[in-house]
C-alpha cells in the first residue's frame, strides 16, 4: 500500500501541468502520432465512457476529430458515437451507457476515416461493491481510527481510497487537504488513523470548529489497448463510490 499526500492546490497545480490547451484537428495527424487515454467510470447505477487523443503524449496538443474521423463504443448490441465535450483546457469525447454491472465489456474504437483504419480498445468493469461502513454524518475525534469496510471481490483489480477534508482556518476561510492510499489491498477492511493525518496539526486551522471529510472509493481493471496509439497510452475501468459528510473533532 502507497500512501500519498497532497494538498488541493497541489494536485491543481499537478493537473494543470498534465495537460495543454491547444488544439489540433485529427485530419492533420498520422494514426501512430496519436496518445489516448480511454476509461470507463461507473457508480453503480451507469457508465461513462469518457476518451481524451493528444498528439504524440499525454502533455500533446488536444485532438480534434474532423474529416470523418470518429469515436465508438459498443456494449452489446448498442453501438454509441462518443460526443465531444470541450473543457477549459481539453477536449474529451463522452457516451453514457445504462449497465453498471462486473465483466461488462466495452469496446471502444477510433476510426479514422482518411487512413481507413480502426483503432480498437477492449475493457471490462470490475466488480460492483457497496461500502458498509463508516456511515454519512459519523463523528470522529481527531485521534480517533475510521474503520473502513466495503464488500470485497477476490478479482485481484487495483483499489484505492482518497480521504478529503475541510476545516476552517482561524480568520475564517477554509483549508482542505487529500490522504491518497494506492495499492489497497481489496480484502474489503481498511483503516485510516486519523492521528497520523499531518494536515489536521496545520496552524492556521481554527480548533474551535469541526472539520468535515469525504472518502472516494476506486476500483480499478487494466484493459487491452490497440498497439497503433503512441506508448504511455492508457485504457481502464473502474467502479467509484463515495461517501460524504465525515466529521472529524478537533
Amino acid at each position: 500500500m502507497h500512501h500519498l499526500k497532497y494538498s488541493s492546490l497541489a494536485i491543481a497545480i499537478a493537473l494543470l501541468s498534465a495537460c495543454s490547451s491547444e488544439t489540433t484537428e485529427s485530419n492533420n495527424v498520422k494514426t501512430e502520432a496519436i496518445w489516448s487515454d480511454i476509461y470507463v467510470t461507473s457508480n453503480g447505477q451507469d457508465s461513462r465512457v469518457i476518451a481524451e487523443l493528444n498528439v504524440s503524449s499525454r502533455n500533446g496538443n488536444n485532438l480534434k476529430l474532423t474529416n470523418g474521423d470518429k469515436l465508438q463504443a459498443t456494449v452489446g448490441t448498442t453501438v454509441k458515437t462518443l460526443e465531444e465535450d470541450d473543457g477549459f483546457f481539453d477536449i474529451d469525447y463522452r457516451a453514457v451507457f445504462d449497465v453498471a454491472v462486473g465483466d461488462t465489456k466495452f469496446i471502444v474504437q477510433l476510426n479514422r476515416a482518411s487512413e481507413n483504419k480502426t483503432l480498437t480498445n477492449t475493457i471490462t468493469l470490475p466488480p460492483q461493491y457497496q461500502i458498509l461502513a463508516p456511515q454519512t454524518g459519523q463523528l470522529y475525534d481527531k485521534d480517533d481510527s475510521i474503520e473502513i469496510e466495503w464488500t470485497k471481490s477476490g478479482a485481484g483489480d487495483q483499489f484505492s481510497i482518497v480521504f478529503n477534508t475541510e476545516c476552517t482556518k482561524k480568520d475564517g476561510d477554509k483549508l482542505t487537504g487529500s490522504e491518497i492510499y494506492n495499492n489497497v489491498s481489496d480484502d474489503g477492511d481498511f483503516t485510516i488513523n486519523l492521528s497520523n493525518v499531518e494536515f489536521f496539526n496545520d496552524a492556521l486551522i481554527n480548533t474551535q470548529h469541526d472539520c468535515t471529510g469525504s472518502l472516494t472509493f476506486e476500483r480499478r481493471r487494466h484493459g487491452q489497448i490497440d498497439p497503433a496509439y503512441v506508448s504511455g497510452s492508457r485504457t481502464y475501468a473502474a467502479q467509484q463510490r463515495s461517501l460524504d459528510n465525515i466529521i472529524i473533532s478537533l
